[in-house]
């Protein structure tokens, strides 16, 4: 009588032929090694598909975050053409009433290093003055303006509004480092490391790596 494996109709033979049993037992071996090979690239890729999804999703939430900041704000700082962080306050209808350079300092860039193996982690870094660089970690709650406020004037980067005006002028220019940096991928460590999109990357010494990132914060 035939017999079904995984699937497939196997014709056995009669039992006085050792031969052909043989032959049965080890054609049956290979349709079984056949499947189970199969089984394990389904769930591969099944593995990938989860990982780019929880990727995504993070993503997401980091700009969903972004946007949250942007509604709160009353104002708005923006890069004037000398390389100053301005700082402008409008009214419902979007006219401008009053602006004033913010910083001390005519340099200003952001940059957020994010990973996503074996967690998601996203760190913020502001650099200042060419060598100046100050380091925010992106938690679950982002980043507190009154935390982001604070490491500006701990480092002598003054806020040039008016106390009233501090919080307010810290969420702005807290909204602006979100949504200009420049996001960079960075493997968690030195060694293998899986990014985001499925990807594996070697990380040799000598490349940034995201543990190296978050021990400046």
């Amino acid at each position: 009588m035939d017999k079904v494996v995984n699937n497939y109709l196997v014709e056995q033979p009669s039992c006085g032929n050792s031969f052909a049993t043989q032959n049965y037992l080890h054609y049956q071996e290979k349709i079984e090694h056949k499947w189970v090979e199969g089984q394990m690239d389904v769930n591969k890729q099944q593995a990938i598909l989860n990982q780019r999804y929880e990727f995504e999703k993070c993503l997401l939430d980091l700009k969903t975050k972004n946007k949250i900041y942007n509604e709160l704000l009353c104002g708005t700082v923006y890069k004037a053409a000398d390389g100053s962080m301005v700082y402008s306050v409008m009214d419902a209808d979007g006219d401008v009433l009053r602006s004033k350079v913010l910083l001390n300092t005519k340099e200003f860039e952001t940059c957020m290093y994010y990973t996503s193996y074996p967690v998601f982690q996203a760190v913020l870094m502001v650099s200042l003055n060419k060598d100046e660089k100050i380091f925010f970690n992106f938690g679950k709650d982002g980043i507190s303006p009154n935390f982001f406020l604070k490491k500006f004037l701990a480092r002598g980067i003054n806020i040039l509004v008016s106390k009233k005006a501090e919080g307010d002028a810290s969420k702005a220019l807290l909204s602006y480092s979100i949504n200009y940096a420049k996001y960079i991928q960075l493997p968690f460590a030195f060694g293998w490391c899986k990014y985001g999109d499925g990807v594996w990357h070697f990380a040799k010494f000598g490349e940034l790596t995201m543990q190296e990132v978050v021990s400046l914060v």
